[in-house]
């Protein structure tokens, strides 16, 4: 449940609210349902923990919700040479070349004939929003995978006005100053990791790992118009992660403080100690969010 990597948004309509006495109705309307022997893929709500039937958990102004992805395997290469057998037999047999709409009527056919016998991979991606503050967190890697999750909660509660919530100063600008100034910035340690990206056009990529970052030769690369696009940080001894310049928080990872703090609730106890455990990831992810974004901010 600890989330590894983070996509920040933040809701920019000042008058949004989220009903808490009908929001446990309206998820239930778009709970997950597996699929079926011709579908290619269901989206839905799911429970909020892995061991509870519950599909919401809100306290206050912390909502935490989950959603499942199941989507049929089939590797274009089988669909592919199934349907070039098929389309093969028909030329033979009819002594012609079958047309594009012909061709693509015997896909459809295979593909329906072989989703029943697919395999299904699964996937869950959890929202944690923080109503006060009007963030949204989405424990995903991509945008494309978060917008997919904020648009099933935008059809199940009516609006969702959410953007990313990036800095409006670049963030590449910011990690490039860090890296190359004596500047440290507050509570926050760089880390011996990071991606240099040219800004010119094939310009190349410099990946470092296990280096320190103030030596002479990563400095170089900058003063060669190399910017710092991914940069290892640790805010406050409690959170580490790697920043990147789209704004997003990957391979995060809290300190043992942190982890082992709820370890005095007992395991079998799975409502009462994931509960606990969320509150603390909202209050620790918001805090470094906010202090983040004051840092990256300042001139």
């Amino acid at each position: 449940m600890w989330p590894k990597n983070i996509l920040f948004y933040r809701v920019n309509h000042e008058d949004f609210t989220i009903d808490k006495n009908t929001i446990e109705q309206q998820v239930s309307e778009f709970s997950y349902k597996p699929c079926g022997p011709t579908d290619k893929q269901r989206f839905g709500w799911t429970s909020v923990f892995p061991g509870v039937k519950e599909q919401v958990f809100i306290d206050n102004n912390l909502l935490v919700l989950r959603a499942k992805k199941e989507e049929k395997i089939l590797p274009a290469s089988v669909i592919n040479d199934e349907v070039k057998e098929k389309v093969s037999e028909i030329e033979i047999k009819e002594d012609r070349r079958l047309k594009k709409v012909e061709r693509d009527r015997i896909k459809e056919d295979v593909l329906l004939d072989l989703l029943p016998r697919a395999f299904s991979r699964k996937s869950y991606t959890t929202i944690i929003a923080d109503l006060e503050s009007g963030l949204f967190m989405v424990d995903c890697g991509s945008f494309k995978k978060a917008e997919d999750v904020l648009s099933l909660l935008r059809k199940t509660i009516g609006s969702l006005p959410v953007v990313p919530a990036i800095p409006e100063k670049a963030i590449e600008s910011t990690l490039t100053e860090w890296v190359k100034s004596e500047y440290e910035p507050s509570g926050i340690t760089i880390l011996a990791e990071a991606e240099l990206k040219s800004v010119v056009e094939a310009g190349g990529i410099i990946r470092c790992k296990d280096q320190d970052l103030k030596t002479d030769e990563v400095i170089n690369h900058i003063d060669a118009n190399k910017f710092v696009t991914k940069l290892a940080l640790c805010w406050q001894d409690r959170i580490t992660f790697v920043l990147s310049e789209d704004g997003s928080y990957k391979r995060i990872k809290f300190s043992e403080e942190l982890s082992e703090q709820n370890m005095d609730i007992p395991k079998d106890d799975v409502w009462g100690l994931c509960s606990a455990n969320y509150q603390l990831i909202a209050s620790e992810l918001v805090a470094m969010f906010k202090d983040m974004t004051k840092q990256l901010e300042s001139d």
